[in-house]
């Protein structure tokens, strides 16, 4: 794992070396969903402050947005 964020409802959400984002909350050990997107390694992200959205960047020169879905997979 590289970054971390919490969202409102208090997931956590990080940016992996291989690029993905992941969520999960604290206690249950179960994905609330993931992202793929990135060439490489994640180096930032932020969680908008109404919990709805995230941006990425990444080694491969992206910014990536994206509206998280509850339980779902999103790009």
């Amino acid at each position: 794992m590289g970054e971390l964020a919490c969202t409102r409802g208090g997931d956590l959400v990080a940016g992996c070396l291989d690029g993905r984002v992941l969520s999960w909350r604290p206690g249950d050990d179960r994905e609330t969903w993931w992202s793929g997107g990135h060439e490489g390694r994640l180096w930032a992200l932020a969680v908008s402050p109404d919990g709805r959205l995230v941006a990425t960047c990444g080694a491969d020169a992206q910014v990536l947005l994206a509206r998280i879905v509850g339980e779902k997979r999103f790009t």
